[in-house]
């Protein structure tokens, strides 16, 4: 089985300053991966360059088959990404929005009314949906956010730090889990331990103090 996301020395430097060094990781299809590490030790970063948000400095890496330095483009078609920071836009309903994210990956009017309904039902808003974003609170808006990235067709979810708004395994059992298939989930949480646990995820861990190593794990072996 051919990895659906896989780095080798994979660095991204700043400058002088050295923000991802050395990582190597081999994601299999279907599979939840967890990045865990403290503040500042590139989680977020790695998570950037995976989605083609930054090019990395050297190393190589790959999403779905593609090179994310040489076909972003193709990558970016066949991936769902919720950021630290949401981007929705508050001016528009949340019904509105997930409508323009159907048009925007390409799906007939026939298609996206189809969806509607289930995708609804997952935001689980109630009413809201046809509020403006700006009323909501943070977190209808996170919920508003992962259900955007989640379509059928999407190899590879990308979630960075949601869980400060979602319970880490209610996002997995109710809004995840209907949409994996043979696709991944990355997730850089705060609170990781709880999810990852229940899931049996693999996890990368990130350095903490100078000298040490990226390297990949398990939850039972973490402190």
């Amino acid at each position: 089985m051919t990895a659906a996301i896989t780095t080798h020395e994979l660095r991204r430097s700043f400058g002088d300053n050295v923000a991802v060094d050395g990582v190597d990781l081999s994601v299999e299809p279907g599979e939840i991966y967890g990045f865990l590490g403290p503040n500042g030790a590139g989680k977020s970063t790695t998570v950037k360059m995976l989605c083609t948000l930054l090019t990395p400095t050297s190393g190589t890496a790959t999403v779905a088959g593609f090179d994310v330095a040489t076909q972003a483009s193709d990558i970016r078609l066949r991936i769902g990404v919720a950021l630290q920071e949401s981007s929705i836009d508050g001016k528009q309903t949340g019904r509105e929005l997930l409508h323009l994210q159907g048009r925007l990956y390409g799906l007939s009017k026939k298609n996206i009314t189809q969806r509607m309904d289930e995708v609804i039902g997952l935001v689980n808003i109630g009413d809201a949906i046809d509020d403006r974003v700006e009323s909501y609170s943070g977190g209808m808006k996170r919920r508003l956010d992962l259900d955007e990235t989640e379509q059928e067709w999407v190899e590879s979810y990308f979630h960075d730090k949601m869980l400060p708004f979602v319970q880490p395994v209610l996002l997995v059992k109710d809004m995840v889990r209907p949409f994996l298939n043979n696709a991944q989930l990355f997730l850089t949480p705060h609170r990781w331990r709880p999810l990852y646990e229940k899931t049996r995820s693999a996890v990368g861990i990130f350095p903490s103090s100078v000298g040490e190593k990226w390297r990949n794990s398990t939850p039972s072996t973490c402190a």
